[in-house]
């Protein structure tokens, strides 16, 4: 039954270990349908357990392991450009909820890794999917109360992509631009929208 098996999975999320185990169903599982529930549960995993209040008696949730979230840290951007579709979808999630805790300070290779990706060598799919990672951790941005902490995390963000995004930007307007072939052209605009 279904409360069964969820409590099953609350059980087995408590073990060291858990997140790689999460990780490998969402990397290699054959069967589709399971593989994104995984990447649910991860990201739900993550939204629940990444940071608890341990001093409040209701909450019921059990934090997440250091082991397992530099697991999740060391492992998540390589798998999310592994996936397409809502497994992705949900891994970028999933990025976003660590960032909105880790981010910047305990997560400082995070974007120097998507920056680094960001080339116009690289295949368009990639840079797609880093572009829509960089834009959900800023999307936030615009809406936060000014600060210098925020102007802070906004340079730090600018130092790492600023040079990758117009180079990036500058190739996908002229691939757009002297390309005939509409295959080559419309995954192009799809990055410039990004």
């Amino acid at each position: 039954s279904l409360p069964a098996a969820e409590d099953q999975m609350r059980m087995f999320e408590k073990e060291a270990g858990f997140a790689m185990a999460l990780l490998t169903v969402v990397q290699s599982c054959p069967d589709k349908p399971i593989q994104l529930s995984a990447a649910i549960y991860l990201k739900n995993w993550i939204k629940r357990c990444w940071e608890v209040d341990t001093d409040d008696s209701t909450v019921k949730a059990v934090p997440i392991g250091e082991g397992d979230k530099t697991t999740i840290k060391t492992s998540i951007v390589e798998l999310m450009l592994q996936k397409t579709g809502p497994s992705r979808a949900l891994l970028i999630e999933s990025i976003v909820l660590v960032s909105e805790h880790d981010f910047p300070g305990q997560w400082d290779s995070l974007l120097p890794d998507l920056a680094s990706r960001l080339k116009p060598d690289q295949d368009v799919s990639t840079v797609t999917a880093c572009l829509d990672t960089v834009h959900n951790l800023c999307r936030e941005y615009p809406s936060m109360f000014r600060t210098d902490e925020l102007f802070t995390e906004i340079l730090y963000v600018l130092s790492h992509v600023q040079a990758p995004l117009l180079a990036i930007f500058k190739h996908m307007q002229n691939v757009v631009a002297t390309s005939q072939d509409p295959a080559v052209a419309g995954p192009a605009l799809v990055a410039l929208r990004s």
